[in-house]
């Protein structure tokens, strides 16, 4: 049986890519590790497994690529530093969300940034895109926002009782889970 990818492992400002676990080996043997200049809070693989986003407690996105851990690209990032990263379902896109109260979707092709907005809360919990990547949906304070993929807000959800703590997406469909502190809300972001 070939061997297949694990996970990261991530401590201090180390993003380290492990193969690892099969049928007949219970050890994790390191690929390649690269130093980023901070702690990294969030990462988020490239459907194609080609790049790693490694999103940084002080506000820089490292694009990496897979085989070997070198840089494809550097994003500022956010102000206060990031909260999470998502993929597009195209991959040509990446999401961001920070403590600066943004989303911010970059362009990893131009290396560029797409677009921003207010996430509407001092802060944004999570953020995720749709299945078909038409939607990207952020967590931030007691709501829900939801954009479409060329930065149109859509919809607002909410409030919910407490923050909104993580959203995820029902595979094949538009709807979306939202937790929040005691409670769990699915919505549906069609018409």
């Amino acid at each position: 049986m070939a061997d297949q990818y694990c996970g990261s492992h991530i401590c201090s400002s180390d993003l380290s890519l492990m193969r690892g676990v099969t049928s007949k080996s219970r050890v994790l043997r390191e690929l390649w590790n690269s130093q980023l200049p901070d702690h990294v809070v969030g990462v988020a693989w490239r459907s194609d497994g080609s790049l790693l986003a490694a999103a940084s407690v002080s506000g820089p996105i490292h694009v990496l690529q897979a085989r070997d851990g070198s840089p494809h690209a550097t994003f500022a990032g956010h102000g206060f530093g990031n909260i999470g990263v998502a993929w597009s379902r195209d991959s040509h896109l990446l999401a961001s969300a920070g403590q600066d109260g943004l989303v911010k979707v970059w362009d990893v092709e131009r290396k560029d940034l797409a677009w921003s907005d207010k996430a509407s809360a001092p802060w944004a919990e999570s953020v995720a895109w749709s299945p078909d990547g038409a939607l990207l949906a952020v967590a931030a304070g007691k709501g829900v926002r939801l954009w479409d993929c060329q930065g149109q807000l859509l919809r607002t959800f909410g409030p919910h009782s407490s923050t909104v703590l993580d959203i995820a997406w029902k595979p094949h469909s538009h709807q979306l889970a939202a937790t929040s502190y005691a409670c769990f809300t699915l919505c549906y972001a069609g018409e």
